[in-house]
């Protein structure tokens, strides 16, 4: 089944910028999302217990209506817990450094958040979680975007929004 969502968990930018005054159009960092990848994914076993272990899946972005967003459609496989669906939206804020996304997952959970460039090559989704138990009430998600179409994510989470465990992380490689 299918679910709606607009973010990236993943998700995923690939646009960098020049420096912090100035950076490609909302449109030109949406279409770096565009497109198949694999990934490799690794879900720790400290904040998964039994259930961490190595993954793998892919995804596959396509362009909204319009263009007005980019529709993300992942699926996964952990060796603790078996398949993960994600179904993630990203778009535009209209803010000059603000990419919004809407995620929901296999689990039922479903979050709007904002992510926000940290520097030429980090974008960061703070309080993106979305664990209908709320077992975390905080998690920061940075992607790296690196040479040749790969990004690079790390979870992190957190009871108080201060101190932070790792979560999951994992590489997209474009097919």
């Amino acid at each position: 089944m299918k679910y709606v969502i607009g973010y990236v968990q993943i998700l995923l930018c690939s646009a960098v910028f020049a420096d912090p005054g100035s950076h490609r159009s909302a449109s030109e960092t949406l279409a770096a999302f565009i497109g198949d990848w694999d990934m490799e994914l690794v879900a720790d076993k400290e904040t998964f217990g039994d259930r961490g272990g190595a993954g793998s899946g892919a995804m596959s972005c396509e362009w909204g209506p319009m263009k007005a967003w980019v529709d993300c459609d992942m699926n996964s496989d952990y060796e603790g817990f078996g398949s993960y669906s994600l179904k993630i939206v990203l778009y535009s804020t209209g803010a000059s450094d603000e990419y919004g996304a809407f995620v929901t997952n296999t689990f039922g959970g479903g979050r709007m958040y904002v992510g926000t460039w940290e520097s030429e090559d980090k974008l960061v989704y703070r309080d993106a979680w979305i664990d209908p138990a709320r077992k975390w009430e905080h998690q920061r998600t940075t992607y790296t975007f690196g040479e040749g179409g790969e990004l690079s994510y790390n979870i992190e989470v957190s009871k108080n929004g201060v101190d932070y465990l790792p979560h999951s992380r994992g590489v997209y490689r474009r097919k």
